[in-house]
């Protein structure tokens, strides 16, 4: 049976495969509604899908070990952080240019990987076990 940390990790893989890929999916379309560069939105779609496979990485090991990385989710935490942040970031950076879709996507990426990187930090850190 799956511990509860190790679904939270399964969760935040989910999360950012699933919006990796209808953010490549939709590519066509959503980065003129979001009123942001191709480029810009390309880098977005990539990072949740790679930050999506890395905790699905540290999920499959887990399962298979019993034990979950005290470094992979250690990186996970600091990654998710990271990415709240970038996303503020790239929020103010786009502000004029952005529309109210791309904003609000920014601000709820922000929001839920920053408090995936919280919960992962007081849930998921302590059953982590050295390798």
């Amino acid at each position: 049976m799956q511990s509860k940390a190790t679904r939270i990790v399964w969760i935040d893989s989910f999360a950012g495969c699933a919006v990796g890929i209808a953010m490549l999916a939709l590519s066509p379309w959503l980065p003129t509604l979001y009123g942001l560069v191709p480029g810009l939105y390309l880098f977005i779609a990539i990072a949740n899908l790679s930050y999506g496979l890395f905790s699905g990485s540290l999920a499959m090991t887990a399962m298979r070990s019993g034990k979950l990385s005290p470094v992979g989710i250690n990186c996970l935490v600091l990654a998710n952080s990271v990415w709240a942040l970038a996303c503020a970031v790239m929020l103010l950076a786009t502000w004029s240019d952005a529309t109210v879709f791309g904003a609000v996507h920014l601000v709820l990426e922000a929001l839920f990987v920053g408090g995936l990187a919280t919960v992962e930090f007081r849930m998921v850190r302590p059953h982590t076990s050295p390798p």
